[in-house]
Formats: structure tokens, sequence, C-alpha cells
């Protein structure tokens, strides 16, 4: 019994020393099953060694080194279970931005295969937001107004202007680069405007009057460390710079607490250019899905002025896509061929401002359906194609259709993986 009572004693007072007064009780919960499991087996290897222990001294010994052994487990399920705590340098800097009243900073993303894209961003509190993307002769040439969670957004190419309303997901990536930021991972989603994982500092490197830090993704190893340095007075950023697949961004010249042209952040059409609305709280038409043939009015190898005579002009991104975004639709073009494909999406997966597309194919399958219920409606798919982060791809290519699965993107789907996306093109044969 003694044993167990300095064993308690060792794990009450390392889990004070580790947790303070932050043990949440869902985490508590955790830790304590985690701790009983593991005095039943330090109960019974003591058990064993005490059998084996002939010596007072040496049994001694056994259990100095088996509480030794107790407090090191219980080290590491602390760090296991328990998540990170921030960096005191990066506690600073978020607290330095929630406090920030404006901010303007430019943001370069160069590629391989294309020239550097200019963006510039300006923000002030609460939720108002400008941001201006690439510009004439540029690979995109866009201006995104940003209040509440009203967007508008200008294509001046096309020129093409449309209003989400009841759409905070679109918002979403935009105030996130000013959000409050509870943790480090969440600094750097906002200021890197991505989804990635929890990061924590590796490196450290102070001189004249800055701190350049180092992070590194903790969850996926596969995601490139960013460089973000830090004004060593304000503990404001500065400058962020990552690394990817063929290229680099940058978020430069950065400027905090500055006055803003309250002109700019007002929407500011071309003359003439009536916005098309999309109302989030207005589900899409349900369109019916015919494989190899279309979606809805929609037909493979129509041209580009007829599609606009029946939805008119789309969202245009910078490939051949056409995006109507209140029928949750993409419509691929080609200047010979017409409509080559046709996708429909799931909101939440997709960047631009969709509705979720309701409609489904005449088996009754549609967005968010599972694979089994896929299978079940249309058989085997030609292909099953794996792919990482637990999408998968059931490839119908015989039929003209195929369905992207994905985990995640919706709170009640769980870890199963459910139809996001959906394309429809012409069928052909199976290899």
């Amino acid at each position: 019994m003694k044993h167990n009572q300095d064993t308690d004693e060792t794990l009450g007072s390392l889990l004070r020393d580790t947790l303070g007064s932050e043990l949440r009780p869902e985490v508590e919960t955790r830790l304590r099953a985690q701790l009983a499991e593991l005095r039943k087996l330090f109960e019974c290897e003591n058990a064993a060694l005490e059998r084996r222990s002939r010596a007072p001294g040496r049994s001694i010994l056994l259990k100095a080194a088996l509480g030794t052994v107790c407090a090191a487990v219980v080290a590491c399920v602390c760090l296991i279970i328990l998540p990170p705590r921030m960096p005191r340098v990066l506690a600073a800097t978020v607290e330095a931005i929630r406090e920030a009243t404006s901010m303007i900073c430019e943001i370069t993303v160069k590629r391989e295969s294309q020239d550097p894209i200019q963006h510039t961003l300006r923000w002030v509190a609460p939720d108002r937001i400008r941001a201006d993307y690439g510009g004439q002769g540029q690979f995109i040439n866009e201006t995104w107004w940003v209040e509440g969670d009203r967007v508008t957004i200008l294509d001046r190419d096309v020129p093409f202007a449309v209003v989400t309303v009841n759409m905070p997901r679109t918002s979403e990536p935009l105030k996130g680069l000013v959000s409050k930021c509870e943790t480090p991972n969440g600094l750097v989603r906002a200021l890197r405007g991505s989804e990635f994982g929890a990061f924590k500092e590796t490196e450290r490197i102070e001189s004249d009057g800055k701190l350049l830090l180092r992070l590194e993704n903790i969850d996926d190893a596969r995601v490139s460390p960013v460089a973000l340095v830090i004004d060593g007075d304000s503990r404001l950023p500065i400058e962020m710079k990552q690394h990817h697949p063929g290229g680099v961004t940058m978020i430069q010249h950065f400027r905090w607490n500055v006055s803003v042209d309250a002109s700019l952040m007002i929407p500011a059409l071309p003359e003439g250019l009536e916005p098309r609305v999309v109302d989030g709280s207005k589900g899409a038409f349900p369109h019916v899905i015919r494989p190899g043939d279309g979606v809805g009015p929609i037909r493979l190898g129509m041209s580009k002025e007829e599609v606009h005579a029946i939805w008119g002009k789309a969202y245009k991104v910078p490939t051949s896509a056409h995006e109507y975004l209140d029928h949750g639709v993409g419509v691929m073009l080609s200047d010979k061929r017409g409509v080559v494909e046709i996708a429909c999406h799931l909101s939440e997966a997709i960047a631009l401002p969709f509705k979720t597309f309701t409609g489904t194919t005449p088996e009754g399958v549609g967005i968010g359906a599972t694979e089994q219920e896929v299978i079940d409606a249309l058989g085997q798919p030609d292909k099953r194609i794996a792919r990482e982060h637990g999408m998968v791809v059931l490839d119908y290519g015989s039929a003209g259709i195929r369905f992207v699965l994905q985990p995640g993107w919706v709170k009640e789907w769980g870890d199963q993986a459910h139809v996001t996306g959906i394309r429809v093109s012409r069928a052909r044969s199976p290899r």
C-alpha cells in the first residue's frame, strides 16, 4: 500500500505541475482512465519485482526505478492527450493582433508555371475587408469586399459581379486573416489563410529588433515549414513566407493600425453592371443529373452562347470553368467542343461562394451520399481510386459520371467519406 500512496503522490504532483489550473473536464476524464490502466500495470510489475528481489537494497532500487518509469509514462500520456501550450512569443503576437484596429499587407504567390501574382489586402475592425487579387494582364484580376457575411466579388476581366449573402463560409477565409487566434496554428492559418494542422516553433532568431520564427506542422510532415518575422517591440507580424510544391507564398509589408481610405472599403462596380445575387438561405434548384448527358437544362456539347442563354453569364475562374454559384454547378467549356464536363459541388468543399448542389441522379444519388449508397444504386464502379486524406473517387467512366468522396467537410459526417462532388462527362469505354 505504501507504494500506491507514493505513486499517487508522484502522479498528483506531476499532474499539478504539468496541468496547473487549465485541466478541462473532458481531458481529465481521459487522463484519469489512462492512469488507472497504468496503475494496474505498475502494481503487477511491482509484485513481480518484490518476488524477484531478495536483498532489501535491491528492492529499494527497483522501486525507485519503477517510480521513475511511472513518472515518465505519465508525462508521455500528458503530452499525448494535452495540446501543446502556445510559445510566449506567439501568445504576445496573438494578443497584439486582437488589439489591432486595421491592417494592410501585400501577398505574392510565385509558381514555376506562371508569373508571380500580387494581391493586396486591407482590413478595418471589426470585419470590413477588401482584397485585390492580381491585376490587369495577370492570371486573376478580381476585388473582393467583405462586410459581415455580405461579400461582393468583381471580376474585372469578364466583367462579372456577384454578391453573396447569408453564406458565412464565403467570408471566413478572409476574416481568418484578422480573426482572434487562440493558438499558434490558428495564427498561422489566419495569416496564411489556409486550413493547415497545428504548428510548433522549432527555431527562433533575434536580430535588429526582429524575431524570426520557424514553425513546423506537427500533424502533417508534408506541409512545408513557415517562416514568420515579428516586430520585437509591437509583437505584430512583419513578414511571412512558405515554400510549397512548385512555388512560394509571401505575405509582406504589413502595416498595422494605419489609416485606411474609407472609400476603398465600399463596393464599387462598373456603371451598368448588375451583380448576380447568391442567397445562401435559399437552396439551389434540384436539377436532375443525367450521366453521360448533362445536368438540368445544360447538356454536354452545348456552346458557351447556348449555356449563357439558359443560365446567363457565370463567375469565370482562371481556367475554362464557368461557375454558376447559385446552382452549385461548374461548367467546363472548350472552344471547339463546347461543354465537356459539368461539376456539381458541396458548398463547404469549394473555396468559391457556391450553394450546395441539391439535385440527384435518377437513382437518387446526390451530394452527401456514402460510398455504399452509391454502389447500391449504381453497382460497382469501373475504377475505385483512393487518394490522400481519405479521399475516394468512384469512376463510372462507361456511364459518364464520377463521384468524389471526402470525410470531414460536414460535422455530422464524422470520419466517414461522403460525396462532395459529382462530375458528368461523355461516357467512355472501360479499359
